[in-house]
C-alpha cells in the first residue's frame, strides 16, 4: 500500500490568457498547504512573465498580499527565518530584479 494515500496534495495554477504558454498547473514543493500554493503561484507568475513587462497579480487571498507586500521588509531583516521564508526571499528578489512594475490585488471571492 502507497505511504502517500489520505495526505493532502496542494496544486496551484497561474493563468496569463485563454491561449498563453505561460499559463501553468502545478504540485506545490514541500508543504502541502494552501498559504505555500498561493505563494508558489505568485512566485511562478513573477517567475513567467517576461522581466520588462508589468504584471497585475489577482490573488483571491488578503494575507498572501500582505505577506508579499506588507511584510517584506520585516521578514528580509529577519533572514527569511519565517514559515516559507523560501518562498517569500525568493518573491522578493524577482519583484526587486524586475524592470516591469507588480501589483498585487486582492480578488474578493464574491465579486467575480
Amino acid at each position: 500500500m502507497s505511504t502517500f494515500v489520505n495526505q493532502p496534495v496542494a496544486l496551484f495554477g497561474c493563468f496569463f490568457g485563454a491561449t498563453s504558454a505561460y499559463n501553468v498547473v502545478a504540485r506545490v514543493d514541500g508543504d502541502q498547504s494552501r498559504k505555500r500554493a498561493l505563494l508558489a503561484a505568485v512566485l511562478t507568475a513573477l517567475y513567467r512573465a517576461p522581466e520588462s513587462r508589468h504584471v497585475h497579480i489577482l490573488v483571491n487571498d488578503k494575507n498572501t498580499v500582505k505577506l508579499v507586500v506588507d511584510k517584506a521588509r520585516e521578514f528580509r531583516d529577519r533572514s527569511w527565518n519565517v514559515p516559507d521564508g523560501d518562498l517569500l526571499q525568493l518573491i522578493n528578489q524577482i519583484i526587486n530584479a524586475r524592470a516591469g512594475r507588480v501589483i498585487f490585488e486582492y480578488l474578493d471571492k464574491g465579486g467575480a
